[in-house]
Order: C-alpha cells, then structure tokens, then sequence
C-alpha cells in the first residue's frame, strides 16, 4: 500500500475537528436535510456547500461516455471523487452508489487507464434526501 493511504488511516484515527469543521457539518447537514424539488436541486445545494469549503466538483459527462455525475474531482479525465444525489429512495429505480460505480468503472474503461485491473483509487459519495 502507497503512503499515503497510511497517512490517511492514521488521520482519520488522530485528527481533531476545528470550529470551522463543525460549522461545515452542520450546515451540510442543514442544507441536505431540506426538501427539495428534485435531485438537480439538492445536487446544486451540496456543490454550493463543498465548494465553500473549497471542493469544486464539476458536472461534466464522463470521458466520452453519455453519463453525467451530480459532482465529481478528477485528473486527466480520471475521476478520484465520484457523487452521487437522490432527491428519494426509489424514485427511478437507481441505486445511487451502483450508479457511482458505473460511472467510475466507465470512465476507467474510455480513459487513459483501460486496463481494468488498474488500481486507481476513487473516492464515491452518495447521499439520498428521504
């Protein structure tokens, strides 16, 4: 395993939460709570709060794929945070984490990785309103 996967373990055990974290988590918690419309809302909403935050997801088309994430970081094409929103459980028939991973397996296949062994890591966050 890379280093850095141990330093992130290790940070993960040690790491003390600042004011300015809590304030973060709770007005995630705030905004995702709310009812909206439908998944490109609530969608919008969590870009807005991680982008404060200094995360700037984009809502581009994978590679040269038709699919579109509802967030995503990546280099090079290669996506390393996939997101993922659902307004409701149900409400098309989409699970919003196999979705994720459809879109991560995809890009790995039209990317500059196509060997699908390749071990390129991705961070995958899906959340749902209700």
């Amino acid at each position: 395993m890379h280093e850095v996967f141990g330093n992130f373990l290790k940070d993960c055990q040690e790491y003390e939460p600042t004011h300015e974290d809590n304030r973060f988590f709770v007005r995630l918690r705030t905004e995702m709570s709310k009812d909206y419309v439908d998944d490109a809302s609530r969608a919008k909403v969590f870009r807005e709060v991680l982008s404060d935050r200094g995360v700037d997801l984009k809502i581009n088309k994978i590679m040269d794929t038709s699919f579109q994430t509802d967030g995503h970081i990546g280099v090079k094409g290669q996506p390393h945070t996939l997101t993922e929103c659902k307004n409701e459980w149900n409400n098309n028939n989409a699970d919003p984490l196999l979705q994720a991973f459809m879109y991560y397996l995809e890009a790995l296949k039209s990317g500059p990785f196509t060997d699908l062994s390749t071990r390129l890591p991705c961070l995958v966050i899906y959340y749902v309103g209700e």
